[in-house]
């Protein structure tokens, strides 16, 4: 068998957000994706998580022999700031916007981001206020992306 189809997702993902870089036109040079140990990771950072997995079948739509899928995924998203600031929790923001304009360019472009994603929507965003202290990395963002993609019944590593 092949790779299921959310790991070949998930991974199309980690891939395309690793790629970014502000010599194609990206705010930032993306870090570390995909580890949440924050001691460890490059800023920004994503770490990217399914939410939700619905299928949207109808009851009569059996006979084509694939399900329909929609996936809810979660991308987290850190960034820092360089230098101390009087409101870090607002200077942050800035930070936050560039990170999450890029993402929504990547999968604005790439919106079909594997070969078994028919779409992957943006859907919104966030802002979470860290409560750990640190003064550099005060909020993080989630943004949140719908992706629809359908699957063969008796192979469901196989796209339809």
């Amino acid at each position: 068998m092949s790779t299921p189809i959310l790991t070949e997702i998930e991974e199309s993902m980690a891939s395309a957000i690793e790629g970014l870089r502000k010599a194609n036109g990206y705010y930032y040079d993306w870090g570390t994706v995909n580890n949440t140990d924050e001691a460890q990771q490059t800023f920004p950072s994503a770490e990217i998580a399914i939410v939700e997995e619905v299928c949207l079948d109808e009851a009569g739509g059996v006979w084509s022999g694939a399900y329909l899928q929609e996936l809810t995924v979660d991308i987290k998203i850190r960034t820092e700031l360089m230098n101390e600031e009087s409101q870090p929790i607002y200077a942050i923001n800035a930070e936050l916007n560039k990170a999450v304009e890029d993402l929504k360019k990547l999968f604005g472009i790439n919106y079909t981001i594997s070969e078994n994603c028919e779409t992957i929507m943006y859907k919104g965003m966030h802002r979470v206020n860290d409560l750990n202290n640190d003064i550099f990395r005060p909020t993080y963002v989630i943004v949140r992306f719908t992706i629809r993609y359908t699957q063969d019944r008796d192979r469901p590593d196989l796209h339809e």
